[in-house]
């Protein structure tokens, strides 16, 4: 399907202007926002400036991934003072047949990952900014579905200074004789970018029926995936980049993290450095700060982006994503 998306030049504008909430949360989003930018550039014909017959569609889709590269033009001319990648949220449309042979449809949105900041965490669990989580029993009340788990993704949220958010898990289960469902699921093959030392956050992934002799992984972008009574879906969204070097993140915050279960013990020695017990959960100091050295001097510096690997230009990026990832 399509993912075109009318970009407005306004909305750009507000959209750069709010770079400058962080400096100053008094700010108010008024016309001043919209004269960030002098001008606009768009090319017709474009995603972003689609010309009729050209459909729309996922728009959030192009709109989230443009947002980022306003924030990655920032990122470089701030020296990495923005946010780090966030995932697109996802939607699945859930379609069954209820007790009178009538379709139904379940349109639902699933929370993920959203970047590091430079002064805090990404934002974990979110489908976007104001909207909330909402119960499962919503969905089970009304549809003949039921979610059988709803969860964090370990080790999802992007390592830094300032760790990115991290996505979730979310069972689904068909009630009905029959159904359908489709999927607008992002960020299942190239993950989140992290900034200024930080890493990029975890992939989404989709898989029916997992650990059982039917398990089959789902193309995250489809429709009509055809499912019966008793059939799981599994989804993991994706996480958001992290902020700042992994190595600087203070050890009690990756100690909490990992009692939290938003990261895993072998995260949390492999991308922090961080030595804990595994049975009583206590940091290891001294083995802490030799760890750090240790992975400090094998890695090198860090660059202003990361995404599979360090780079500081979308040149780097660009060729090692066609050495790995040929079309």
């Amino acid at each position: 399907g399509s993912i075109n998306f009318v970009a407005s030049p306004g909305a750009l504008g507000a959209y750069f202007g709010q770079h400058f909430h962080q400096y100053d949360p008094s700010l108010l989003s008024n016309h001043g926002l919209l004269e960030s930018i002098d001008e606009v550039h768009l090319r017709s014909g474009s995603i972003l400036l689609p010309e009729w017959p050209a459909a729309l569609g996922c728009r959030a889709h192009t709109f989230t991934k443009l947002k980022g590269a306003v924030r990655a033009v920032l990122a470089q001319a701030t020296d990495g003072q923005v946010m780090a990648g966030t995932a697109v949220y996802v939607i699945v449309y859930w379609r069954m047949k209820d007790d009178a042979g009538q379709w139904q449809l379940c349109t639902d949105g699933i929370a993920v990952g959203h970047g590091a900041r430079p002064f805090a965490d990404g934002l974990d669990a979110i489908y976007q900014r104001h909207n909330e989580n909402y119960p499962g029993e919503f969905m089970e009340m009304e549809y003949p579905l039921r979610m059988e788990r709803y969860a964090i993704v370990p080790d999802s949220g992007g390592p830094g200074k300032y760790r990115g958010g991290c996505g979730v898990i979310r069972d689904v289960r068909l009630l009905a004789d029959t159904g359908t469902f489709g999927l607008r699921v992002e960020n299942s093959i190239f993950p989140t970018w992290g900034v200024n030392g930080g890493m990029g956050g975890g992939t989404s992934r989709v898989v029916m029926n997992p650990g059982t002799s039917a398990e089959k992984e789902v193309q995250a972008f489809s429709d009509d995936n055809i499912w019966s009574k008793e059939d799981l879906v599994r989804i993991y969204t994706a996480g958001g980049g992290g902020w700042g070097d992994p190595l600087e993140r203070e050890p009690h915050l990756v100690n909490d993290d990992v009692k939290d279960g938003y990261v895993t013990l072998e995260a949390a020695l492999r991308d922090y450095g961080v030595v804990i017990d595994p049975v009583t959960l206590a940091t290891d100091e001294q083995g802490t700060e030799a760890k750090r050295e240790e992975i400090g001097l094998s890695r090198g510096p860090t660059k202003m982006f990361h995404r599979f690997n360090y780079f500081d230009t979308a040149d780097e990026e660009y060729q090692w994503i066609n050495e790995h990832f040929p079309r």
